[in-house]
């Protein structure tokens, strides 16, 4: 964990969590669908609950790509509309093991 994300290699991933503030059919889906536009290879995603209401969720999802660069600049944008609470919890390289 660092105060500011690692500069982009070319071979980063990109960790956030994003809400609902309403719950209807399609929202997930209205979600990926930016990513999968997009190209963006996603490695996880899983629901957690709030804690706050019963029923609502709050999304952690990684996937590749830097917040710094396009696509996934443009991807982050895009999810304005359908949520109502992103936070990018940092971009940073991709592990890989050593041959």
């Amino acid at each position: 964990m660092g105060l500011s994300d690692h500069a982009p290699t070319g071979k980063d991933k990109t960790s956030m969590a994003f809400t609902f503030e309403d719950d209807e059919p399609g929202l997930l889906y209205r979600v990926l669908r930016e990513f999968e536009k997009r190209n963006i290879n996603l490695f996880k995603i899983e629901s957690r609950p709030t804690k706050q209401y019963l029923g609502e969720y709050i999304f952690l999802m990684d996937c590749g790509g830097h917040r710094q660069e396009s696509p996934m600049k443009e991807a982050l944008a895009a999810l304005s509309e359908p949520i109502s609470m992103l936070r990018v919890l940092g971009s940073y390289p991709r592990w890989s093991p050593k041959p």
